[in-house]
Parts: C-alpha cells; structure tokens; sequence
C-alpha cells in the first residue's frame, strides 16, 4: 500500500506540473497578444496625434491630450509626464516614448518634488531601462 500512495503522489505530482506548465505558456501567450494589442492602438493613437506624419507630437499637442486625459490635473504633473515621457530630453515625444504612456499616466507624480530632477527619479529609471528593449 505504501508503494500505491506513494506511486499516486507521484503520479498526481507529474499531472500539477504538467498542468503548471501548459497554464503559464497559456498566460505568457497571453500576455504576448495584449501587448501587441496595446502597442497597436497606440501607433493609431500616435498616428491621430501626429496628422502630418512629423514623427513626434510636441508639448501643445500633449497638453490638450492631458487634459483630455485627466482635466483634474496641474501644469506641474503635465509638464512632469511630458519630461518623464521625453526620454531623449527633445522637446517632443516620438512614438517609442508614445509607447510608455500608459505607465506614466498610471505614476503617481506627487511624490516628486524637485520638478527639475525629473530624469533623477526611480520612475524616470525604470522608463528609461524599458526604453532600452
């Protein structure tokens, strides 16, 4: 009886990382399709936003976005979103900062509080390094 259990254990054990497996390709797949999906609408999003095919959208542009966006929100965020979104520090935001959007206005920008120092914060950072792939 023991070698039954034990043989059941084992069995049952197999079947979970079997299972384990097939779910986390599934999500990873998953994952993969929702991004293409977001990166999609934005192109067309950027694409509405830059009629003229420049290839950026600059801070007027951005403002009547912002508030669009978030009507509730100040100068200082939007000015802070637009610098933490201009990686390249150009005065314009091209398509692959276009990309980070969602992140940036999912930030909390309150905890900033030398708006000069933008590039110096973790979120700064952490956009930066996901502008690198």
């Amino acid at each position: 009886t023991t070698f039954l259990f034990f043989g059941i254990f084992v069995l049952l054990a197999m079947l979970l990382a079997t299972s384990v497996g097939f779910y986390w390709d599934y999500a990873k797949t998953q994952v993969i399709k929702e991004g293409k999906k977001e990166r999609k609408a934005l192109v067309k999003a950027f694409n509405v936003l830059d009629p003229d095919g420049v290839g950026s959208i600059d801070k007027s542009t951005w403002s009547q976005l912002f508030r669009m966006l978030k009507p509730k929100a100040t100068s200082d965020e939007m000015r802070i979103r637009f610098r933490l979104l201009d990686q390249e520090g150009t005065g314009d935001i091209d398509l692959f900062d276009f990309f980070h959007l969602p992140e940036v206005l999912l930030l909390d920008v309150s905890a900033v509080q030398d708006r000069g120092a933008v590039k110096d914060t973790v979120w700064a950072r952490m956009l930066h390094s996901f502008h690198q792939y």
